[in-house]
């Protein structure tokens, strides 16, 4: 069977002995990632109950990165809820259940105690720090750690189209308090939500405290960008670039393909 991204990304969380970097790598693609959680029978669409088997370690739910492993595992049809990793891990953690991940039937093959599914769930919670003091003024960052910058250039450099760009700041708020701000430009209110969810899980994948960031979102147009611009840090947020449409040709003007006779 075809590998995964999960099966390389299992992998070199082994090989790398669950470094931070492939720690970050694997949980964070597998709250992305769509998984078939296997459910004692057909969820009603309010609510699915996942199938349990109990182990010595505990009481584990079974889910698969493919509806194709799924079928390999099960020696007859069985019910399942796909969703993504992040509302499976909500969903264990409620329930007080761990995750085993594709049992039997691939490279990573992996179990995940209900501790780990507890905190997958905490670590991808939106993280949109809506603060309430207002920003007083804006200058250089300073002391950040080398893990922040790593994340945020990973995280970033995977929204293309989502944002125009992004810059990173050290503001001064009317409380007297001062905190790393990034800012992301022209991001669509329908996306903020889940753009200030990604970075903030990237931040607790990290280790990082989950207020070690403000994120705030600008119009191009509004007044505090140039300041971002001058003092700030910038970001590479890839444009996303879609292929042209084919231009139709005139019949005969492809000298590989002559217009046929009739």
């Amino acid at each position: 069977m075809q590998e995964t991204g999960l099966d390389r990304a299992y992998q070199a969380l082994v090989e790398q002995d669950d470094a931070l970097e492939a720690r970050m790598a694997f949980f964070g693609l597998l709250a992305d990632s769509e998984l078939f959680l296997v459910l004692r029978a057909e969820s009603d669409g309010a609510t699915a109950e996942p199938m349990v088997i109990e182990t010595n370690d505990g009481s584990y739910a079974l889910a698969f990165d493919s509806e194709e492993r799924l079928a390999e595992f099960a020696a007859v049809p069985m019910d399942y809820a796909a969703m993504a990793g992040r509302r499976v891990a909500a969903l264990l953690a409620e329930a007080g259940l761990g995750l085993s991940l594709n049992p039997g039937v691939s490279p990573s093959e992996a179990a995940f105690p209900h501790e780990v599914m507890a905190w997958l769930a905490e670590a991808t919670q939106s993280q949109n720090q809506q603060a309430e003091a207002r920003m007083t003024a804006l200058g250089p960052p300073v002391g950040l750690p080398d893990v922040l910058l790593q994340v945020l250039d990973s995280r970033l450099a995977n929204m293309a189209g989502v944002a125009s760009a992004a810059w990173l700041a050290q503001a001064s708020y009317d409380d007297g308090g001062q905190q790393h701000v990034l800012a992301m430009v022209d991001v669509p209110t329908m996306a903020q939500p889940g753009v200030a969810e990604a970075i903030g899980s990237a931040l607790r994948f990290a280790a990082l405290e989950a207020g070690a960031l403000d994120i705030v979102f600008l119009p191009v147009d509004d007044p505090r960008l140039p300041v971002f611009t001058r003092v700030g840090l910038g970001f590479d947020v890839p444009s996303l670039v879609l292929p042209e449409p084919p231009k139709a040709q005139a019949p005969g003007s492809d000298a590989n393909k002559p217009p046929r006779l009739r």
